[in-house]
């Protein structure tokens, strides 16, 4: 969360940043902000809204479900 908070505050618009702070917050169960980053999120890129769609890669399959299921938690949806 420290890295795209930082890269938020140099860009604004970076949308996989805005994307990762989101799912971090919804894994804390930060609810609310969680939901606001990720509302800000889908309107830099709203053709990611729901977690099927969601094309993000990582390394291990792992942090990929982790990633996917903060956002859940942040209110994405199925």
């Amino acid at each position: 969360m420290q890295w795209a908070s930082r890269s938020l505050q140099q860009k604004p618009d970076f949308a996989i940043a805005q994307f990762i702070l989101a799912a971090g917050l919804g894994q804390l169960e930060r609810g609310d902000e969680a939901r606001e980053a990720l509302e800000k999120a889908l309107r830099l890129c709203p053709a990611f809204a729901t977690a099927d769609g969601f094309p993000f890669r990582c390394k291990l399959a792992e942090d990929r479900e982790r990633l996917v299921e903060g956002l859940r938690k942040a209110g994405l949806e199925e």
